[in-house]
């Protein structure tokens, strides 16, 4: 089976250059998994997720397209944002809600257990940062027609910062921390969202992004970026 795959787009928007993967249904983690997946041959891939953040409609769109089952642990919440609802709209996704566990460390405990009951599960760690997964983000990363002298991304888990490091090892990398525990950023300048996880972007960007997650890189960027500094929009 092989996935068409829409090349990215890189816009020049006021003083910064900016990789639109908002474009990319899912975004750059659906892009990266879609290729991942093709050497994982479970059919049901667990993940603890954020019901904020894309990853879990990364990992919907991925799997929807290679016919495997998407298995996503969140939160019970009281209303259901729209990266959520395009979740919950894919045919692949089966979403368990757990009671009384809102941090992701606690929710893939719980995923942890469910899937060593069953042989056919595959389960990603939080930000999918495993060894294979971050290597095909370096790659793409160093794919793109840029040689960045400062990049600007969210820090959720770290993963992406971190691989943007190692992509580009002389690039200043700033990462915006939404302030999640489990944050791993080694070598990266971080900020400090002023929004809660669950809060949208008080600052958007003047082009579409994930209001939870990546419009909140802009207000830092907006103020401390340099002139063509690459904006890495996930989604």
């Amino acid at each position: 089976m092989t996935i068409s795959e829409p090349q990215p787009i890189i816009e020049k928007i006021g003083r910064f250059n900016v990789l639109r993967d908002d474009l990319f249904p899912g975004g750059t983690k659906a892009r990266i998994l879609q290729k991942l997946l093709y050497d994982i041959p479970h059919k049901e891939i667990v993940y603890a997720g954020h019901p904020y953040g894309y990853a879990c409609l990364a990992l919907a769109k991925a799997c929807e397209s290679h016919g495997k089952t998407a298995t996503v642990f969140l939160p019970e919440i009281d209303v259901v944002p729209e990266p959520l609802r395009l979740t919950l709209a894919c045919s692949s996704t089966n979403v368990i809600t757990v009671k009384n566990t809102k941090a992701q460390p606690a929710l893939y405990k719980v995923a942890e257990q469910y899937s060593q009951k069953n042989d056919e599960c595959y389960l990603f760690p939080i930000g999918f940062c495993t060894s294979a997964f971050q290597e095909k983000l370096v790659e793409y990363a160093r794919s793109l027609p840029v040689r960045p002298k400062e990049v600007w991304a969210l820090a959720g888990s770290g993963c992406l910062v971190r691989s943007l490091k190692q992509a580009w090892a002389d690039a200043q990398i700033n990462g915006v921390s939404l302030g999640f525990s489990h944050l791993d950023a080694q070598g990266v300048k971080l900020y400090y969202a002023d929004e809660l996880p669950e809060e949208a972007a008080k600052k958007p960007p003047p082009y579409p992004s994930a209001s939870y997650y990546d419009a909140k890189i802009w207000r830092y960027v907006d103020e401390y970026g340099s002139d063509d500094a690459l904006i890495w929009n996930v989604a």
